[in-house]
């Protein structure tokens, strides 16, 4: 049971002898980022390892971190360097550069997050990249305007000048 158990979290015991745990909190050790590059060629490299239990360890590790003992820059140390390897989000299931929501939220229910779809709030910072509703719009001609009665309103390609009914 206990070989069982560490063969299923080898990669994140190694991460854990990397923290360093200080007045200010927890932190990881200055090079940890590079040590677990290596630690996930070394675990791709041998055959005794299984990969996606190795890695959902490690992100559950982070987990712990980000959550219980509010140290996020250990989190973010881990989630960047599997974010950064090919080998570590195919094993999870993840496909790398993914824009997909689905995949997104995949990710976040195996960390242990929430996911909802939210409207934004009021008020609140506009993201990156947004784009306005208006700009989806085509500009067509007031609806204040007047029209000459029995006349549609002018398509985006016609002419803006208005036609004399017989009501001038």
């Amino acid at each position: 049971m206990n070989q069982e158990r560490k063969d299923t979290t080898a990669l994140a015991d190694f991460a854990l002898r990397m923290v360093i745990k200080s007045k200010a909190g927890y932190r990881f050790q200055d090079d940890a980022a590079k040590g677990l590059d290596l630690a996930l060629d070394a675990m791709f490299a041998d055959k005794k390892f299984e990969p996606r239990a190795q890695l959902e360890a490690l992100v559950r590790l982070g987990l712990l971190f980000e959550r219980k003992h509010r140290a996020a820059p250990i989190a973010d140390t881990i989630y960047a360097v599997l974010a950064k390897d090919e080998r570590a989000l195919r094993a999870l299931g993840i496909a790398s550069g993914a824009k997909n929501r689905q995949l997104r939220a995949r990710f976040a229910r195996m960390v242990g997050e929430s996911v909802s779809n939210r409207a934004p709030v009021f008020g609140s910072a506009v993201p990156a990249g947004s784009l306005k509703v208006s700009s989806f719009l085509v500009p067509t001609a007031s609806p204040l305007e007047r029209r000459p009665a029995g006349t549609r309103p002018t398509s985006p390609g016609a002419s803006s000048k208005r036609r004399r009914g017989s009501w001038d």
